[in-house]
């Protein structure tokens, strides 16, 4: 769960990274008479995150945030690696009562 749970984390900040050079790099090529912040925002303002290679966010998020995940609460990656440390203090809590008591 830990590993499953960090690597979810990896993806969406790796896919947020490469989101916002997209719209940098964008933001340098066009002329600034060209430049129309609508359509901008339209292409780079809100896009369904990747959080793994097949899956993406249900909702989109916003270009920038500090934590672009807008899964529930059970699904959040965060709450993976948090529960995958829960089960392994759990499963060495018992071994050590097992040998010792």
């Amino acid at each position: 769960m830990i590993f499953w749970g960090l690597g979810e984390h990896t993806a969406i900040h790796t896919d947020q990274r490469k989101r916002i050079e997209s719209a940098i790099e964008y933001l340098i090529v066009v002329k600034p008479e060209e430049f129309d912040f609508d359509t901008f925002w339209q292409k780079y303002g809100h896009i369904e995150l990747k959080y793994s290679r097949r899956k993406r966010a249900k909702t989109s998020t916003n270009l920038i945030v500090a934590e672009p995940d807008t899964r529930n609460w059970l699904n959040y990656h965060d709450r993976k690696i948090e529960l995958g440390i829960v089960v392994i203090l759990i499963g060495v809590i018992g071994l050590l009562t097992t040998l010792f008591l």
